[in-house]
């Protein structure tokens, strides 16, 4: 009787960064064209905005696509993959239900809260999702990343205290619920960041 241990089964291939980013880009430009649409036919203006949102998440990801050489993800990074779209999804899924809700029924205050935040749980998996990946990655990755929060605070930061100054002075008007948008603006100009400066680690 033969000891030998069967041959070991090659480990699967990985999809490039590229490709994923592509397919995302594709399945949130579809969800914004159909909030888009549904929006508009039903007056929703929350809707719209969502869709507008949606569109604008698509073109980050396409430039971050391009940004991206084709190399395949690591595990860890197919790891977040898996935890940051189905939050993400939560998300998307949760923010009009929350809506809807606080629009069409009437509920006490505790409960109210609650509704209201209900979009917030799915971000919290997000963070997590994030906060895995750094602790995975090699010191290059994490230097980068590093790199790109910090870039990405200033950005946001100043970004945010010029609009509240040309508000202050009545050179733009003030925009309802602004304050939602800034995580969302965060996480967009985290990504082109990070797209920016590793291609600026692979052309040194």
């Amino acid at each position: 009787m033969s000891n030998a241990l069967p041959p070991l089964s090659p480990p699967a291939r990985l999809p490039t960064q590229r490709r994923v980013l592509i397919v995302a880009a594709i399945i949130s430009a579809l969800i914004g064209a159909i909030a888009l649409a549904v929006g508009s036919m039903a007056g929703y203006a929350w809707l719209v905005r969502l869709g507008w949102v949606a569109i604008a998440t698509a073109a980050v990801w396409v430039v971050c696509a391009m940004a991206r050489k084709p190399e395949r993800l690591r595990s860890v990074q197919m790891r977040y993959i898996r935890e940051f779209f189905p939050a993400m999804v939560g998300y998307m899924v949760l923010l009009p239900v929350s809506i809807l809700l606080l629009k069409q029924v009437s509920m006490p205050l505790p409960l109210k809260a609650f509704v209201v935040l209900l979009p917030a749980f799915p971000i919290l998996l997000v963070i997590r999702a994030m906060t895995r990946l750094l602790r995975g990655l090699d010191e290059l990755q994490q230097r980068i990343q590093l790199q790109a929060m910090g870039l990405t605070c200033a950005i946001i930061g100043a970004g945010t205290f010029a609009l509240g100054l040309l508000q202050g002075a009545q050179v733009v008007p003030v925009f309802r619920d602004q304050i939602v948008w800034v995580l969302p603006a965060t996480f967009a100009v985290w990504g082109v960041v990070v797209a920016i400066i590793s291609r600026r680690y692979r052309d040194e």
